[in-house]
């Protein structure tokens, strides 16, 4: 629908310049025989320069229509890389759930799954932030929502989330190690399942908002 009204008031607008070329031009023939030669010179120069005008406007009209074409396939591959990046919150999801199984079962040591953030897919929406149109897409409340997200999968908090996670599996190993696994019931376990919580939280969150602009995204694409 976005696409749509762009088109016609551009082709509303190329018509009326037509039309009132094509009438101007009809009358001037039909009465030439009742019209002085100087106003037929005028009206000559009229229609020449109404057939400039029309020019124009088509040239004008071709460019706003292969515009409006890129742009809306600039919008399918924001919808495409959206799509891409759900499926990777979705395994980031999996391995949280794999993260709290194994702090649950009490063999942390033996989780290595890594969570590599930055692998997250942000060109097309680059794009379409750097020409303005994601302002014209998205409600000022969808632009609250998913800036954080596109902050957050970064390499800075790729790092930050995995070498925590490796502090509290030394954590454990080191408790492990000196029979020490009351300290892990009591104080440590506890305090990284709330920590798993908060990560499962976050990334629903992130996948909900998504889930969220890509539905608003497929009426501009109908």
């Amino acid at each position: 629908m976005f696409f749509e009204k762009k088109l016609f008031w551009l082709g509303l607008g190329l018509l009326a310049v037509i039309g009132a070329g094509g009438i101007t031009i009809f009358f001037m023939e039909a009465l030439k025989p009742f019209i002085p030669n100087y106003i037929q010179g005028i009206g000559s120069f009229s229609g020449t320069f109404l057939g400039v005008v029309a020019g124009v406007v088509v040239t004008y009209a071709v460019q706003n229509i292969k515009e409006i074409r890129d742009s809306k396939q600039r919008v399918k591959n924001f919808v495409l890389e959206l799509e891409l990046n759900e499926e990777k919150i979705k395994d980031w999801l999996d391995q949280i759930t794999n993260y709290r199984n194994s702090v649950n079962g009490d063999c942390l040591d033996t989780f290595h799954d890594y969570f590599k953030l930055s692998s997250f897919l942000y060109a097309a929406a680059d794009k379409l932030y750097l020409t303005g149109e994601l302002y014209s897409l998205l409600s000022n409340e969808q632009m609250k929502q998913i800036q954080p997200i596109y902050s957050e999968m970064s390499v800075g908090w790729e790092q930050a989330l995995n070498n925590d996670i490796t502090n509290k599996k030394n954590v454990f190993i080191e408790l492990k190690n000196n029979d020490d696994m009351d300290t892990w019931h009591t104080h440590v376990k506890p305090e990284i399942i709330n920590h798993v919580n908060f990560l499962e939280e976050k990334f629903k969150g992130h996948l909900n908002i998504i889930k969220a602009v890509k539905a608003s995204l497929a009426d501009s694409l109908k």
